[in-house]
């Protein structure tokens, strides 16, 4: 019997994704990408442990990692008061415009742009 093992990764790029073709001419795309988790230790603490992973993709996805990949998302990030004794925090981010992660029916969901 056979058996199909899938990960989703979501996390933080490393570094720009690198595009290199094969002997073959198959498009390689490398990249690192970084998950962290908050924990608490024995003691009631809270500890940071970060995991990194090298992701390689190949063919088409590799193509469109190296095109719509970047590291960091450009925005404003602004805290604002509505009241006294009240305030609140905003992340603006612009749209990413083409994604490269399939979503339901295969359309794109958004991954990131340039």
């Amino acid at each position: 019997m056979a058996s199909f093992n899938k990960i989703m990764i979501i996390g933080y790029l490393g570094r720009d994704p690198e595009l290199r073709h094969t002997p073959q001419g198959t498009p390689v795309c490398d990249f690192s990408l970084a998950t962290t988790e908050r924990r608490k230790d024995r003691s009631g603490g809270i500890q940071e442990v970060t995991t990194w992973f090298r992701v390689s993709l190949f063919g088409r996805q590799a193509e469109v990692a190296s095109q719509y990949l970047t590291k960091g998302v450009d925005g404003q990030r602004g805290s604002y008061a509505d009241k006294p004794g009240g305030s609140w925090d905003r992340c603006t981010v612009p749209d990413p415009g083409p994604g490269c992660r399939a979503g339901k029916g295969g359309r794109s969901a958004g991954c990131g742009g340039r």
